[in-house]
């Protein structure tokens, strides 16, 4: 479709900014040539004179005001419609403290991830409490067992000894399990177990107020127990030498002692 410009005087039309000036509007004229344009109010009159192209100036004059309506409502329908868009997209920006809303949550979220970091000192999934008499009948359930086989049944035992060397490993296994010793991997070593008993707050006691659930050392760092009767009358633990230990009970009637108890 062709388009005709058409001038507005502001003056003559109410509500229109002075600076609008000329603006296209659809030519219902764009078939004849000397008719493609339509400029000012000259133009205008110039184009109803009697006999111009050969059209009736009435008819003519009708098309033209018919133009201008359209143009006009066109007009206004476009102002109208920007100022709703730009109205829309001042409301639309608001949105944005729901995005913000949002983050603080998901902030709020990943805060409390920071609890799991609690869990990275727990040695094994195994049971943590219980006290001395737990720590005694735990050991006892393994009598007569080899060492090498409590590997994978006993929870923070892991028969670092092989089959012969497995006394302090399994002694502070069930303290782990039982009375909340914080085992570590050299905890394997009677001499590195009875550094860490100390650096937790063991204490030695005498054979004679040691009490079951304590733990007994023989001749410095050489092999370890756990007591099992008031009195150092008895301990139990990985004995057996240098080939196939078993958990056993022992009298307590040779070497040096020690005795440690918690707290």
């Amino acid at each position: 479709m062709a388009y005709t410009s058409v001038g507005f005087n502001p003056l003559q039309t109410p509500g229109l900014d002075s600076g609008l000036g000329s603006f296209q509007t659809p030519s219902l004229l764009s078939g004849n040539p000397a008719l493609g344009r339509l400029g000012g109010g000259d133009d205008l009159n110039a184009l109803l004179q009697p006999g111009f192209g050969g059209m009736d100036p009435n008819a003519m004059a009708v098309q033209a005001q018919g133009q201008m309506l359209e143009a006009m409502m066109m007009l206004l329908t476009t102002l109208m419609k920007n100022g709703g868009t730009s109205a829309d997209s001042g409301s639309g920006s608001s949105s944005g403290g729901d995005s913000g809303a949002t983050s603080a949550i998901s902030g709020g979220s990943s805060a409390s991830g920071g609890s799991s970091s609690s869990g990275g000192d727990v040695a094994s999934s195994g049971v943590t409490g219980g006290g001395a008499n737990a720590s005694v009948e735990m050991a006892k359930k393994y009598l007569g067992n080899s060492a090498i086989s409590l590997k994978g049944k006993l929870d923070n035992y892991s028969a670092a000894g092989g089959t012969g060397n497995d006394c302090a490993d399994f002694v502070s296994a069930i303290l782990a399990n039982t009375q909340g010793f914080k085992k570590k991997p050299g905890d394997a070593s009677v001499a590195t177990f009875k550094q860490d008993l100390l650096a937790q707050g063991w204490r030695k006691v005498s054979k004679a107020e040691s009490k079951a659930g304590d733990v007994v050392i023989f001749n410095g760092s050489q092999h370890t127990e756990l007591v099992v009767k008031d009195g150092g009358a008895e301990a139990i633990g990985s004995n057996g030498g240098a080939t196939n230990q078993q958990i056993k009970t022992d009298s307590l009637s040779w070497g040096s002692q020690e005795f440690f108890h918690k707290g």
